[in-house]
């Protein structure tokens, strides 16, 4: 209760500065925080506490990543439709899986993990060589896999690197 009291108390500390998007408002994270196993409350408690939840399905061998943002990792995993914090147990033979597979594990009141603003306009209002020019004063790569990464590419990459930054 307290933390979602905060989002309207302390907003510019604990919601404005994480730059959501228009499937993170205040009202579904806050009816989240008050329910159980939602979406929203994980992705929103990722960036409170700086963290990248990874969700294992130990008897599927699967995991979810549910933060865009590369930030230290927070292994949970589930069995039997309990949760626990995985210690150093041994995942290296578990797969990524889309995110939208966590309707198994928790209440999808958002379906995407891209839930903040994008740092550039829509992709309609550059040009491919425009783009590609910023990428590279940045230092991103144009290429992927021995060939030249498309317009979206090079402009979903852009985005991610100012998400991380």
């Amino acid at each position: 209760m307290e933390i979602a009291t905060n989002i309207d108390e302390k907003s510019s500390d604990v919601y404005d500065t994480f730059s959501y998007n228009k499937f993170m408002k205040k009202n579904i994270i806050q009816k989240g925080l008050q329910e159980k196993n939602c979406v929203s409350t994980i992705l929103y408690l990722n960036d409170l506490f700086n963290v990248n939840c990874h969700i294992y399905d130990i008897n599927q061998k699967v995991y979810v990543k549910t933060s865009l943002k590369e930030k230290d990792r927070v292994k949970i995993g589930y069995i039997n439709k309990k949760f626990f914090l995985l210690d150093e147990q041994d995942v290296a033979s578990f797969s990524e899986t889309d995110f939208s597979t966590l309707d198994r594990y928790f209440t999808m009141d958002v379906t995407t993990n891209d839930i903040y603003s994008k740092h550039l306009k829509s992709i309609g209002n550059y040009k491919a060589a425009e783009l590609s020019e910023l990428a590279k004063s940045l230092s991103i790569s144009l290429m992927k896999d021995g060939k030249k990464k498309v317009k979206k590419e090079i402009y979903d990459d852009i985005n991610m690197y100012y998400l991380n930054k």
